[in-house]
């Protein structure tokens, strides 16, 4: 494996992928921080360390409370890139786009190697191509689908997460090939192997709690791919230790049904009250939102892509909106098929790709009391359809000329490295980013909001005049904020401060519609900081 690695055209891969990325995002790194990069990199005064100590690393580590672990890999990372970076967002997104750099290597490596897997346990004599295993990799890797993961900072805890994960699965399967080169593991290398995966499932879900999901990636290559060749299947510990993976997740996800241990839905339920949706309005929502991640994984259309999907609308019941009910028996035909293909051992591919998607969804797109959609949640869950991708080159390949085909997807790359490249343009200012979100998702509170802000920070440095048309368009654009979401007043307390800036009084109705709203609507995470950021102006 080493040795293929090292070859020139693995490299001059390598390279052309590194320089692609380069070309598509380097504009962009000057961009803004936004969203959860205030709360978790900007305000956070622990992450902004002078020496390096094992106190201030350790206060950087646990300085933030994002998911139940804290994730102190992804916030000790964010200290040493403002110890040897600075500040500004470059030296942050630039790391990000490192580390995508570098995970998309790791993507092709695993394509890479799944193939050669999926050949070896077949007996396949018809090789898949480096070419198409190369532009299943570059698509993944510049699909417009993936730039919040890049350009979003604090999204670097999904990056980071994933290449661990990817290091975990690569390391794997490529002992797991190497045993079915030779016909037998031994049982030092199945030892070797099992602690591979223990530790870059420790890494990867000290980054973000997504590395739990790494055993369950094992275990689908492993039963769709490798079928467990060169095993011993009695007296394996590889087996058993994947036998005991698999019941503990059983167990897992019985308790949070039975109410067995603190995640359980009886518990979830609880931190529901504060969401202004409930588990079964996200479950069902999500059954719409998922069809929404493929549809823009295949097709991909970014007037329809964004930092905030908040727009979108709840599935109240399976008939309101009647897409919910469509949806929802539009997976289980696809649930029901997976279950009869793995059974037949039919479709192993298309079973594979599916799967993957599927698995690297059932934490952030099920029963977890999160928000209903964000585009990285795909970062992962998408590398299932580049194995997809490959298997349909390649066999567009043996059907047509092979040369047709690579010209017709190089072309299909380009169109997709464009769309990802004219949405980066966006994200080199303030302004421009807030302009571009607005004009894509209009009735979205977040997105409105942050425009307002912007025409508030042109007021600021401006006459302070109820006639300023900077006045006008925040006001505006706080009040479209305010009538997209009911559970979300920020914009309210946004006008009190608008009108104090410009020497008017604070509006009656604003008052009415502000206790109106604290009486009846869910107060969420996001409604009480707001609401105590207000006191503390006042």
């Amino acid at each position: 494996m080493l040795s293929c690695v090292m070859k020139w055209r693995y490299c001059l891969g390598a390279a052309v992928l590194a320089s692609m990325l380069w070309l598509i995002y380097a504009h962009a790194l000057d961009g803004p921080f936004v969203f959860d990069d205030f709360g978790n990199i900007i305000s956070n005064d622990q992450l902004r360390i002078d020496e390096l100590s094992v106190q201030t690393l350790g206060a950087a580590m646990t300085s933030k409370d994002s998911g139940p672990l804290g994730r102190p890999i992804s916030m000790v990372s964010f200290a040493l890139n403002y110890y040897f970076l600075g500040p500004s967002g470059w030296g942050f997104k630039l790391v990000n786009l490192v580390i995508h750099m570098i995970n998309s290597v790791l993507v092709y490596l695993l394509i890479a190697l799944v193939f050669r897997a999926y050949q070896q346990v077949n007996e396949v004599r018809v090789k898949v191509s480096a070419a198409a295993i190369f532009l299943g990799a570059v698509i993944w890797s510049i699909h417009p689908l993936n730039l919040t993961s890049v350009l979003f900072v604090v999204q670097r805890m999904t990056s980071l997460c994933a290449l661990f994960m990817l290091l975990g699965m690569v390391l794997y399967l490529w002992q797991r090939s190497r045993s079915i080169e030779q016909g037998e593991m031994g049982v030092g290398a199945q030892l070797l192997c099992i602690s591979c995966v223990a530790v870059f499932t420790l890494l990867s879900t000290l980054s973000k709690e997504m590395g739990l999901l790494l055993p369950g990636f094992v275990v689908i290559t492993e039963v769709l791919i490798l079928r467990g060749r060169a095993l011993n299947m009695s007296r394996s510990p590889l087996v058993w230790v994947m036998v005991l993976s698999v019941i503990c997740g059983v167990l897992v996800a019985a308790g949070m049904v039975f109410d067995w241990h603190k995640y359980s839905l009886a518990k979830l339920d609880e931190i529901y009250r504060s969401r202004p949706f409930s588990l079964e309005e996200r479950l069902l929502t999500e059954a719409r939102v998922m069809w929404f991640y493929v549809s823009q994984i295949w097709l991909p259309d970014i007037t329809q892509m964004g930092l905030h999907h908040d727009d979108l609308p709840l599935s109240k019941s399976l008939f309101d909106p009647v897409s919910t009910l469509y949806a929802v028996i539009a997976w289980t035909v696809i649930g029901l098929g997976l279950l009869v293909s793995v059974c037949l051992r039919k479709w192993s591919l298309l079973c594979f790709g599916l799967l993957w998607f599927l698995w690297g969804h059932s934490m952030e797109s099920t029963v977890v009391p999160l928000e209903i959609a964000h585009e990285h949640r795909n970062y992962v869950p998408m590398i299932g359809f580049a194995f997809l991708w490959v298997a349909i080159i390649h066999q567009l390949s043996v059907l047509f000329s092979q040369k047709v085909v690579l010209t017709v997807v190089v072309l299909i790359v380009m169109v997709f490295a464009s769309a990802t490249y004219s949405r980066a343009m966006n994200w080199r200012g303030w302004g421009e980013l807030a302009f571009a979100e607005v004009a894509r998702h209009p009735k979205s509170a977040r997105s409105q909001h942050e425009l307002a802000r912007w025409y508030f920070a042109q007021l600021l440095q401006e006459e302070r005049t109820p006639e300023n048309v900077n006045y006008r368009k925040s006001r505006e654009h706080f009040e479209l904020a305010i009538k997209a979401d009911r559970s979300n007043p920020a914009g309210i307390y946004a006008l009190f401060r608008l009108n104090n800036i410009v020497g008017l009084p604070v509006e009656p109705q604003w008052i009415d519609e502000l206790e109106d709203r604290l009486l009846n609507e869910v107060i969420t995470s996001e409604h009480a900081v707001n609401l105590v950021d207000w006191l503390r102006c006042v």
